[in-house]
């Protein structure tokens, strides 16, 4: 079960960071990711519509805290509203925190950490096995009987 989250910053399209517009980062498991940017926005941002990434430094308090980069954002309609002139939304397929990367090709991984911490104490520490041959470290699993 994931928990919903809404994150206030700036957000910006790669190469174009001194162009950041203020939005609202939502995240539930009924709706998925969305970006909401408000007022002030050029229409240049919206020529092409959708955006294969869009670029945001979260705040926490006004002070800086994350980058985040969200992948693969579909235009959704504009809205007006009564406090708020002008609202554009996004839905976005992913959505990274931590790490802005620039173009889609910085997104594909080659290697990756995993740790389990306490892995022990729910697991008989003797069914894990590793296997070391060089600088690689493997793990090999024995067949629980329960």
């Amino acid at each position: 079960m994931y928990k919903d989250i809404t994150l206030e910053g700036k957000w910006f399209l790669p190469g174009k960071p001194t162009e950041s517009y203020n939005g609202t980062l939502t995240y539930s498991e009924a709706n998925g990711c969305r970006l909401k940017l408000y007022d002030g926005i050029p229409k240049h941002f919206f020529e092409s519509g959708d955006h294969p990434i869009i670029l945001g430094l979260i705040k926490d308090e006004e002070t800086i805290k994350q980058e985040v980069t969200l992948v693969d954002c579909i235009y959704l309609s504009p809205k007006h509203t009564y406090d708020v002139s002008h609202i554009s939304s996004y839905v976005c397929n992913l959505a990274y925190l931590g790490k802005h990367f620039v173009s889609m090709d910085k997104l594909v991984f080659d290697t990756t950490h995993t740790s389990f911490h306490e892995m022990n104490n729910w697991l008989d520490f003797e069914a894990i096995t590793p296997v070391y041959e060089g600088d690689n470290i493997s793990i090999q699993f024995k067949n629980l009987t329960i």
